[in-house]
């Protein structure tokens, strides 16, 4: 493992850990320092990356393990993938000339894929970022939640519950109203810097 890609992953153990940006910085700065004067390899130095961004992570007052989806930040991305889905539903709706139909299939469809997202598809991508594992699981975790909703979708009106409609509005004003949801939502994830800085000297 080459000293770049030691700190790459340090950078991303330390995310995981919810290590602040300004603190990594001056983490790695630290480190980098500690190679230079003796010479070492960072394995040599430190040990296992994982191990040793747990060490640093806990002496921050951090978690000792990678966190889990972060309610605000799965809150905005609930908002954001039902306006998306919205969107598209209205787009479609609008090129047939119909009302937007809100019904209880696709209520349990967004549901069951948040929920999917939060319990499968996040851990896979957790330690896919992690080097834990290739890249085949989070692909799969994706597909199988996608595959997941589709047969509940599929299979839902006879199996499991009606597709009532609960809610019927004007295409076009469900289309703009969706796409006003879809830029609101993505503010926070814009505004959300926290970038890995060098400490000022």
């Amino acid at each position: 493992m080459t000293d770049k890609t030691y700190f790459d992953d340090l950078v991303i153990h330390l995310r995981l850990r919810r290590v602040p940006g300004e603190e990594i910085g001056a983490l790695l700065e630290e480190a980098r320092h500690h190679l230079q004067v003796s010479g070492e390899s960072p394995e040599e130095a430190f040990g296992p990356v994982e191990d040793y961004a747990r060490d640093l992570a806990v002496s921050k007052g951090m978690g000792d393990t990678p966190q889990s989806w972060p309610r605000r930040e799965f809150m905005v991305a609930t908002a954001h993938f039902a306006s998306w889905y919205l969107l598209m539903s209205a787009v479609v709706a609008w090129a047939l000339g119909e009302p937007v139909r809100v019904t209880r299939g696709m209520m349990i469809t967004v549901l069951l894929g948040l929920l999917l997202a939060a319990k499968v598809v996040w851990p896979a991508l957790v330690a896919y970022a992690a080097r834990k594992q290739g890249s085949g699981i989070p692909v799969l975790a994706m597909l199988g939640t996608v595959a997941i909703a589709a047969l509940v979708v599929g299979l839902g009106d006879k199996l499991f519950f009606s597709f009532q409609v609960l809610l019927s509005a004007p295409a076009p004003v469900v289309a703009v109203g969706s796409l006003v949801l879809v830029v609101a939502s993505m503010i926070p994830l814009i505004r959300r810097g926290d970038p890995v800085k060098r400490p000022e000297a």
